[in-house]
């Protein structure tokens, strides 16, 4: 799962843009109230861009899928079957 939580309130949609393999590799969410969440599965780690759009604005990141696992669960370490997938998708 991918979610983005902004401190900035005018952030209307987010756009995931996920690896060439996948049938529809740009996700869109756009409710805040659900953090603009997408259920994604992966074989493996690669990078994804995520695009927040904000007003006429749009903030762009890119990080590896393993990345932003660790940075969405931050007790990852201590979660045995969390940091297990985690390792898993980091060396696949």
């Amino acid at each position: 799962m991918l979610s983005l939580e902004s401190s900035n309130a005018n952030v209307e949609s987010v756009v995931y843009n996920l690896h060439a393999t996948y049938d529809d590799p740009v996700v869109e969410a756009d409710d805040p109230n659900e953090s603009f969440t997408v259920e994604i599965t992966s074989y493996g780690d690669f990078d994804i861009r995520v695009e927040a759009q904000a007003g006429s604005r749009v903030y762009v990141q890119r990080a590896a899928l393993s990345d932003l696992l660790k940075e969405g669960h931050p007790d990852w370490k201590r979660n045995s079957a969390i940091k297990e997938a985690i390792d898993w998708i980091k060396n696949n």
